[in-house]
């Protein structure tokens, strides 16, 4: 078992944990945040009510995105073919967002870095053998092949 794998399925559990917290927080304080980001969007000429036709919108894409999170990252841990494919996928998404938000912040630079990586490593050979590839139990106990 590779440990770059098991890294990035935590990873991609952790974005679970914290798209899940983020998008329930926004529905169950809705006032609160349509308040504060009225506030925070009235500068640049956008209005509480403009805002709540988006919020749920904004929700239903971060419980999308947190499922994601959740299905590639479990699918990682039990080396699942499908697994790797959606987090390929995620990291694709997380790749685009990281390219166009460099345009806004140099931060988002972050986000494409760790999109490209994560598709570079899980399209290797190496790596991708070991999801194709069935393993018996003692090599699952082991964490590798047995030769």
């Amino acid at each position: 078992m590779k440990v770059g794998v098991t890294l990035i399925a935590i990873f991609m559990l952790i974005l679970f944990s914290f798209s899940l917290l983020t998008s329930l927080t926004i529905l169950l304080t809705r006032e609160e945040f349509l308040d504060y980001m009225s506030r925070e969007m009235n500068p640049y000429g956008i209005s509480k009510e403009e805002i709540s036709v988006f919020l749920p919108f904004f929700i239903a894409i971060a419980l999308f995105l947190s499922l994601l999170y959740l299905i590639s990252g479990i699918g990682l841990l039990t080396r699942k073919e499908l697994g790797r494919k959606l987090s390929i996928v995620v990291s694709g998404i997380h790749a685009f967002y990281g390219v166009f938000g460099s345009l806004i912040s140099p931060l988002f630079a972050l986000n494409a870095f760790f999109g490209f990586s994560v598709i570079y490593y899980l399209t290797r050979e190496s790596v991708r053998r070991e999801f194709v590839e069935s393993m018996t139990i003692e090599e699952r106990i082991l964490g590798r092949r047995l030769e």
